[in-house]
């Protein structure tokens, strides 16, 4: 910030490229290799500021920059630097935007680093889903979304994306910030685990979609030459400065109007006298795809009918539309950097048609089971005398109690792993204090790597709104390289509410 004059202005860096939320807008979903990268960098970039004080508290697509080298970019610490000066740190306050806001920042509680790891997390979500994970019609109801909804698992809408970058995006929505990750360094570091992809040629990537603006404009487009400032009276060379530009602006628009006069004239002399003088000829026909194509442009040809015939497969074994978008999104984003690199296309477009085909092998191991379910039930069925009066679908059976609370187990046993205090504690209400403590420390723990937990239902009874369930646990630690495994088995007492059983009790069986 620098004042010249009475004037108040402030210089920032230009960065050649493109915002975030313009590429999202435009391809959707993205490749989950660049998401990982877009991530890397911005959470190191607010790592940064952390510690050296400050927080941005906007972090948002919109304020995120792709350079044209393919290095996501922070921006816009207003902020940051208001909030700084002016004391408005204090309780009370609510600054940002809805749609990425942490819940602490929704109700006024003082804002920590953690909210920047928040909306952070926010925006993972919406690269990967292509969509955000909270949505409301109002201010209010997208404060309740943000403060009490769960977001939908990331792997329902991805079911490319490897389990630890699931794991470490939903741990930084956790909705209380001490679940959340100690720091925006660890967070990273999470995000990072088991990257396997070229750095080099993501960067690439992301470049494409910076360059992939009708505006763009290289760097060297706006350097300035700079001129070294002479010494003596600054007043009379300011003031010199002035007379001169004024008297080059009157001369450059003048200049302008005569030289758009003259090739307005020369436009439509140019018209007139070459005008056809009989009907124009019909255009060549364009040459047919294939005939002269480049070896890049011939690949590009033939992974995209790969792609369209393993789309048709895909959509004839009963594929449903959520399970074909993350294909769709790669082929969108293929389509926008296929003219600067039909390479890098080709490879978007072989990952849609993995994409596909997993979806199609799940819609047809789908229809198999209830081809299979149909079959035992006819099966199991008493004969009836012939030319049987046809009967209406019975819907099918809910699940049992047996089967609902398997999935109570599978529920908290994806949370166990994935470190999620807050969704432990949501599935387990009565936990103690000293239990709570318990699962803190274990997750909080930097020399654990993994943390893996099961049950085996092994019998359940039911008394009212009560069950019971004799279970087998086990609970699998590896920390320090060393695997430390505890079992036991035990007598679960649940209770039946609006999401279905719930554990409320459990004692150890001697």
């Amino acid at each position: 910030m620098k004042e010249e004059d009475r004037v108040l202005y402030f210089v920032m860096k230009y960065v050649p490229g493109r915002p975030l939320d313009a590429v999202i807008a435009d391809v959707g979903a993205l490749p989950v290799a660049m998401v990982r990268q877009i991530l890397i960098d911005v959470g190191g970039a607010l790592d940064y500021a952390h510690r050296k004080g400050v927080i941005h508290r906007d972090v948002k697509p919109g304020n995120i920059m792709l350079d044209d080298e393919g290095h996501a970019v922070v921006t816009d610490f207003g902020i940051a630097k208001a909030l700084e000066s002016t004391g408005l740190t204090r309780s009370g306050t609510m600054v940002g935007t809805p749609s990425f806001l942490s819940p602490e920042g929704f109700l006024g509680d003082a804002v920590t680093p953690a909210a920047d790891q928040y909306s952070l997390g926010v925006v993972a979500y919406q690269m990967l889903a292509g969509a955000l994970p909270f949505e409301g019609d109002t201010s209010l109801a997208m404060m309740y979304a943000h403060v009490h909804t769960p977001p939908m698992p990331i792997k329902r809408m991805r079911p490319d994306c490897p389990p630890e970058l699931q794991a470490a995006i939903m741990r930084m929505l956790e909705k209380s910030p001490e679940d959340r990750f100690p720091n925006m360094k660890e967070a990273v570091s999470a995000i990072a685990a088991s990257m396997s992809s070229n750095e080099d040629e993501v960067r690439r990537d992301i470049s494409m979609l910076a360059r992939n603006r009708p505006d763009y404009q290289t760097a060297e487009h706006y350097a300035t030459p700079t001129s070294p400032i002479p010494t003596g009276n600054r007043v009379a060379i300011k003031s010199a400065t002035r007379m001169m530009s004024s008297k080059v602006r009157r001369r450059a628009q003048l200049r302008k109007q005569l030289l758009i006069g003259a090739g307005t004239i020369a436009v439509v002399a140019g018209v007139w006298f070459l005008r056809p003088k009989h009907p124009a000829p019909p255009p060549e026909p364009a040459p047919r795809p294939g005939v002269t194509a480049s070896p890049e442009d011939s690949m590009l040809l033939r992974s995209r009918g790969a792609a369209t015939y393993a789309r048709q497969l895909a959509v004839d074994a009963g594929a449903s539309a959520k399970a074909m978008a993350p294909g769709d999104s790669l082929v969108s984003l293929a389509n926008g950097v296929a003219g600067r690199n039909p390479q890098a296309a080709v490879k978007l477009i072989d990952q849609a048609v993995a994409s596909w085909a997993d979806a199609g092998r799940a819609a047809t191991r789908k229809a198999q089971a209830a081809v299979a379910a149909a079959a035992a039930a006819v099966a199991t069925k008493p004969a009836v005398a012939a030319h049987p009066e046809p009967e209406a679908a019975a819907p099918p059976p809910p699940p049992s109690d047996s089967e609902q609370i398997v999935r109570f187990y599978d529920e908290l046993a994806t949370a166990i792993r994935s470190r999620q205090l807050g969704e432990v504690k949501r599935l387990l209400p009565n936990l103690s204090g000293g239990e709570e403590k318990s699962w803190r420390s274990l997750f909080d723990d930097k020399n654990v790597s993994a943390i893996e937990a099961s049950w085996v239902v092994e019998q359940v009874g039911k008394a009212g709104e009560q069950a019971t369930a004799r279970v087998y646990y086990d609970l699998a630690v590896t920390k320090k390289g060393k695997l430390d495994r505890r079992s036991r088995r035990q007598q679960a007492t649940f209770t039946l509410g609006p999401r279905g059983w719930r554990q409320i009790r459990v004692e150890d069986i001697k």
